[in-house]
């Protein structure tokens, strides 16, 4: 690999895929649905793409879906989460997770206020009564 030129775009791709999957041997394929379609339109077009796929022989050694996510993929996901958003999303979560927005007001604060509040009536009331 270091041989490779460094600088190119495609080469740093290339790269970065390599650093990022640990393999250029394997193709993993992310299927969405369109907003008409629900899980069976996916699984039947999964099937048929699988097959598709294995029908490749020169090309493709061995097809793996429908697999069952384990506690390691699990983690690998929910590690990167993020990735499988749609990028639309992306900015109304980093505005979330900047700080950018006002925090949450402070539990404590507000008892103080309410305790604040009730003293200020009581004394409001014990004015009024006097002046009356």
């Amino acid at each position: 690999m270091n041989l490779i030129p460094r600088g190119n775009r495609q080469v740093d791709t290339f790269r970065e895929a390599l650093h990022e999957f640990g393999s250029i041997d394997y193709l993993i394929v992310l299927l969405e649905a369109g907003k008409d379609e629900g899980p069976d339109e996916i699984e039947d077009f999964a099937d048929l793409f699988a097959e598709k796929l294995r029908a490749r022989d020169g090309l493709v050694e061995s097809v793996e879906y429908r697999f069952q996510p384990d506690a390691r993929f699990m983690q690998l996901f929910s590690e990167n989460a993020l990735l499988f958003l749609p990028p639309e999303q992306l900015p109304k979560i980093a505005e979330k997770l900047d700080g950018r927005r006002d925090p949450p007001p402070d539990p404590r604060e507000q008892g103080r206020a309410l305790v604040a509040d009730r003293g200020d009536r009581r004394r409001a009331a014990r004015c009024a009564t006097r002046s009356a």
